[in-house]
């Protein structure tokens, strides 16, 4: 026995699983997409990650040099202000010797003292 309305009640049926099928393969497609877009952002994220380590080690190897640098103009700076010293001190301690030798009894005395000094002040 068929259903008067039987043929059309399974065309509705029909139509309303094509509908779902198209939602579904619509929802397919927004899976597949956004899976292919949490892969490649996956991927994005290793590349920054690499480049970040690679201005990291950069810049540390940036200023490890500038440390260089600054520890050796320090070295630098005082070499030359000891040899300066050391050149001057000698060349004062040369003067107050010639000084001496002509200055009258208390100046000779002033100055013996002074240039007792000059080997604490230099040594």
């Amino acid at each position: 026995m068929s259903h008067p309305g039987g043929r059309r009640c399974t065309i509705v049926k029909l139509r309303d699983l094509s509908g779902v099928l198209l939602r579904v393969q619509n929802l397919l497609r927004v899976g597949e997409s956004h899976l292919a877009l949490r892969t490649r952002n996956r991927g994005l994220h290793r590349e920054l990650d690499r480049q970040l380590e690679d201005r990291v080690l950069e810049r540390q190897a940036v200023l490890g040099r500038i440390i260089e640098a600054e520890q050796s103009e320090r070295k630098r700076i005082a070499y030359d202000l000891h040899d300066e010293t050391i050149r001057l001190l000698g060349a004062l301690s040369m003067q107050l010797g010639v000084v001496r030798r002509k200055a009258p009894g208390y100046l000779a005395k002033q100055l013996d003292y002074v240039s007792e000094l000059a080997p604490c002040v230099s040594g």
